[in-house]
């Protein structure tokens, strides 16, 4: 009666060495996720990085320099939004784009959107020239070089 209560446990599984546990990353699948995962953090460690030092060398003040660590935060809340993107249907995109082309095309009017606003309440001297890509050099822009 104690056999039916207590059924015998199922035989161990042999144990792995470390070198056979390893193997699984070393599958063509798995370096292809490594090396996305290692493209998508570096460019945001190597701008915020070497941009921060570079601009603080140039004389740029830290708390002009402390608003580029806000880029940062879209990566840090990803696990937020990032489903919202995947599931999320825009109403009338959606069906014309599709569900990533509708989110891509959405984000991209929103950047554009901030953009032109921030460039609308610049100062005339520190606004963008049409044609040239270059901002005028009057004010904490004289001293920087190209």
């Amino acid at each position: 009666m104690s056999e039916t209560l207590n059924p015998p446990a199922p035989p161990a599984a042999p144990r792995k060495t470390w070198r056979q546990a390893l193997t699984l990353y070393a599958r063509p699948a798995s370096v292809r996720m490594l090396l996305l995962g290692f493209s998508a953090g570096l460019p945001l460690l190597l701008v915020l990085g070497t941009l921060s030092f570079r601009l603080r060398e140039a004389g740029i003040d830290r708390s002009t320099i402390g608003y580029l660590s806000w880029v940062g935060l879209a990566y840090g809340f990803k696990w937020a939004w990032a489903p919202l993107v995947d599931r999320l249907p825009l109403p009338l995109l959606t069906r014309a784009l599709g569900r990533r082309r509708s989110w891509l095309l959405l984000s991209q009017a929103a950047i554009a959107t901030c953009e032109s606003s921030s460039q609308a309440r610049r100062r005339p001297s520190q606004r963008v020239r049409k044609g040239s890509g270059k901002r005028s050099t009057s004010g904490a822009q004289a001293h920087l070089k190209p």
